[in-house]
């Protein structure tokens, strides 16, 4: 990776984990939170891709199982990015522990999911990496409960 790339990718990160960290103490209820930042989201990107927006009649050239596929996981994102909303914003969630977790474990399923989908087979360092998951995991579970 490329000093460009991880520089992006460090920017994404802090992104993806800065709104559930800063909704609970600005006292945001769940769904404000995330409608807030869903709503920001999609009119960034939009300006930002409305040239392939505006190309959306080639969808229509398009097989409808991808789509469809495409449709169920954008849904399953949804439920997921609510219910990271409604997690991170629990007062009895520890929300640094809990994002870490779930980064751990979206480092996994973006390996696995790249080895299946699209037959990039995992180095013997990333194998060795899954493997160090379940530590991982298991520490962060160890992790003293909010008084």
């Amino acid at each position: 990776m490329d000093a460009k790339t991880l520089l992006l990718s460090a920017f994404i990160a802090a992104s993806f984990v800065g709104w559930p960290n800063l909704a609970k103490p600005l006292g945001l209820k769940p769904g404000i939170s995330i409608f807030i930042v869903l709503a920001a989201a999609i009119i960034i990107v939009i300006a930002l891709a409305h040239k392939d927006i505006a190309n959306i009649g080639s969808i229509r050239t398009m097989p409808i199982r991808p789509l469809l596929v495409l449709l169920l996981v954008a849904i399953a994102n949804g439920f997921a990015t609510y219910l990271c909303a409604i997690i991170s914003a629990d007062t009895n969630t520890q929300t640094g522990t809990f994002l870490t977790g779930l980064i751990v474990l979206q480092i996994a399923f973006a390996l696995v999911f790249d080895w299946f989908i699209n037959h990039n087979r995992p180095s013997n360092l990333q194998y060795l990496g899954l493997a160090l998951i379940v530590p991982v995991m298991w520490l962060l579970a160890q992790s003293p409960k909010k008084i």
